[in-house]
């Protein structure tokens, strides 16, 4: 599933991805155990968000899905979804900002190895929180790339507004998505080699632009 929407098994090896053949829902496992449920489990790709969490996919093709099982493709387990976002403690120069988890993984295919993602529009204010609360070094440019849909440019316009408000750089960088894609994993799968050479280009002009905020004592 992952290898068809253009990760590598090295990208999926790097965030711990798997496969479970047949998944169930945590909270409703010992009813199914008893008899007391029947309903049929799913085979799931599992992507780890964080030491406690995880993001299980349904990997079936969605034509094959039922009304309501199309309504449970993405389950979150767990609790604290910051995918990557410990790379904030580390980092230098652009970290890309993504909605989804397969699109911070695509913009790592990429070539762009400071990629985090949200999980969902409704964390701007986590991820500003656990901003605020780990201060990454003076030196980082947030590059914010969520999906070009009515909610994701919302919540680009927020996220970006609580960004510098807590006196950081931070840019939309919505033009590094290819014509007629949505989001990250879409500009990947479209073309790889063009989207690479978008975002290298893309990493050139925010560290040129870096460069003059810190020669003027500004971020």
């Amino acid at each position: 599933y992952l290898a068809g929407r253009g990760l590598s098994e090295a990208t999926q090896k790097h965030f711990g991805c798997g496969v479970i053949k047949e998944w169930y829902t945590p909270s409703i496992r010992p009813k199914i155990a008893s008899g007391e449920l029947r309903i049929a489990a799913s085979p799931r790709v599992i992507i780890p968000t964080s030491g406690h969490s995880y993001l299980a996919r349904d990997i079936r093709p969605k034509e094959k899905l039922n009304d309501y099982e199309k309504g449970y493709t993405k389950m979150k387990v767990g609790s604290g979804h910051e995918f990557n976002w410990h790379i904030l403690k580390k980092a230098k120069g652009p970290v890309f900002i993504t909605e989804g988890e397969i699109d911070a993984m695509s913009l790592y295919e990429a070539g762009q190895k400071q990629s985090l993602g949200l999980g969902s529009t409704a964390y701007v204010n986590h991820f500003l929180d656990y901003l605020k609360e780990h201060h990454p070094p003076e030196s980082v440019t947030f590059a914010i790339v969520l999906d070009s849909d009515a909610p994701g440019r919302a919540a680009n316009d927020k996220l970006i507004a609580g960004i510098k408000e807590q006196g950081y750089m931070a840019v939309d960088a919505a033009d590094v998505l290819l014509p007629g894609t949505k989001d990250a994993n879409e500009s990947l799968t479209k073309d790889p080699k063009v989207f690479r050479e978008t975002l290298n280009k893309k990493v050139k002009d925010l560290t040129k632009i870096q460069k003059k905020e810190s020669a003027r004592g500004g971020r």
